[in-house]
């Protein structure tokens, strides 16, 4: 095979990248901040309640932004999410992973 021949992807500059990756970096700091402030008994527990905070906020924030109704985005996004992170739970329990 001709390596030469394979294009490369587009090189884009850092301050494209930047608007794409800074909601990412809140959301660890946000998740961070909760680990720092939290016992490490209970850090599961306050971590699994301020996702859900986080994801009502990251609803109500989208739904604004996108013009459709705020309700219906907190909603599905809270559902769906908790759902996520129950199956992922759950695959981990099934497994016998602890973290």
């Amino acid at each position: 095979m001709n390596w030469e021949s394979i294009k490369s992807p587009r090189k884009i500059p850092f301050k494209q990248h930047s608007p794409q990756v800074q909601p990412l970096q809140l959301g660890g700091l946000l998740h961070l901040l909760v680990v720092v402030f939290t016992t490490v008994e209970n850090v599961a527990y306050w971590l699994y309640g301020f996702t859900i905070i986080f994801l009502i906020i990251l609803g109500a924030v989208s739904s604004k932004t996108g013009g459709s109704s705020i309700k219906k985005a907190v909603l599905r996004i809270t559902v769906w999410g908790t759902i996520a992170m129950g199956l992922s739970t759950l695959v981990f329990y099934v497994f016998g992973v602890n973290v």
